[in-house]
This record gives C-alpha cells, sequence and structure tokens, in this order.
C-alpha cells in the first residue's frame, strides 16, 4: 500500500529544542548536528533551575535535553520541573558516563539515554522524538475532528423526522426517535444491540 501520506514530512516543522545544563557550545552543537541531518532547530537553553522554570513558565516546551552532569542542575529536580509543567514531554539524558544513570533514565520514563560528546546520536534520537510529537498531535487533531463529525451526524439524525437507524453487521447501534415510534420503541435501550433480522417476520427473512 501506499504510505508515502501516512505520516507528516520529518522536516516540515523546526524542533523547538530546550537544553539544560550544557554549555551553550555543546547547545549549539546539538543544533549544528540537527541542521547537518535536514532538520530546522530554535534553541534556548537553562543554565539554573531558576532559569528553567522561567522558560517552562513561557512557552514551555515539549522536546529537551538534560545534562546529568551538571553541577547547577539537578537531573532528578529538572525532570520533576519538566513532568509538572507537560506530562507528555520527551526528555533525553546525556552524560559522559550514560551507563551509569540507566536507573535514573528508567525510573523516570526517559526517551533516551546518550554519550554527551555523540551530537550525531544526540540529534538522530531528538528528530525521532520530534516525528512521534508530530504524530501524536496530528492523531489528536483527527481524533477530535472524528469526534465532532460524529456529533454532527447524531444531531442530524436525532433531529429528523424521517425515521434513521444505524446498523452495523446486522446489530442496531443507534435510531431517532422517529424510528423507535415507528415500530413502537419507547426508548433506544429497548433496540440497542438489537438483531435486525428480529424486526423482519419469519416469512420474509429469506
Amino acid at each position: 500500500p501506499d504510505t508515502a501520506n501516512a505520516f507528516p514530512e520529518p522536516y516540515e516543522i523546526p524542533v523547538e529544542l530546550l537544553v539544560v545544563g550544557c554549555r551553550l557550545g555543546v547547545a549549539d552543537g546539538y543544533a549544528n548536528a540537527l541542521r547537518n541531518q535536514g532538520q530546522a532547530a530554535h534553541l534556548k537553553t537553562a543554565d539554573t533551575l531558576d532559569s528553567l522554570s522561567q522558560l517552562l513558565s513561557g512557552d514551555g516546551c515539549d522536546l529537551v535535553i538534560i545534562n546529568a552532569d551538571a553541577e547547577q542542575v539537578s537531573p532528578v529536580e529538572a525532570i520533576g520541573k519538566i513532568r509538572a509543567h507537560n506530562p507528555a514531554a520527551s526528555i533525553l539524558l546525556v552524560s559522559e558516563q550514560p551507563q551509569d544513570l540507566r536507573s535514573i533514565a528508567i525510573d523516570h520514563g526517559l526517551q533516551d539515554l546518550i554519550d554527551i560528546q555523540d551530537d550525531d546520536h544526540v540529534a538522530l534520537a531528538v528528530r525521532r522524538e520530534h516525528q512521534t510529537l508530530q504524530l501524536r498531535n496530528e492523531t489528536k487533531r483527527l481524533k477530535r475532528q472524528l469526534g465532532e463529525a460524529e456529533e454532527r451526524s447524531n444531531l442530524l439524525v436525532q433531529s429528523s423526522r424521517d425515521a434513521i437507524a444505524y446498523v452495523h453487521e446486522g446489530m442496531y447501534l443507534n435510531t431517532n426517535q422517529a424510528h423507535l415510534d415507528l415500530f413502537g420503541f419507547e426508548s433506544v435501550d429497548e433496540i440497542e444491540g438489537l438483531p435486525i433480522m428480529d424486526m423482519i417476520h419469519a416469512d420474509s427473512r429469506g
């Protein structure tokens, strides 16, 4: 099957990246690695928990890199602040010794744990999480549109003077008052889940 339109274009929307506890040169290295991989990026940095709080109180951020080795930023406290502001945020932890931080990454449900000097790996993980975010947003949009369409359809059915019923695989799922009146039912509860064959005279079921 053609899946070309199943996912958003990978580099259409710039990454809004927040880097916590890294030197500016390191943060810029991540942004440059993203751009070298074809992904536009907007970079914000926070050196302390206070500056992190200020950034989160503004626009916030969905994708965050935290330097677990930073002296002025506790990674656990930073994770707590980010999760309190946005429970669905994608958080990547970087360190010179990432293998020593596996328990933190697992316990806090982080999205990756990477060597702080591996710019290309960091950029690859950021791109993956960015695309996942776009897919989540698209899914939310489609669910909202589906709900609105179902609501409009239901209002149309219920307001119609014609007898209308929704039947799926031979079973009544929904109907309007005109249809209930036509067959002598008082409420939709009496007909919900009823096989449509039960509404047909035995002599006519063939």
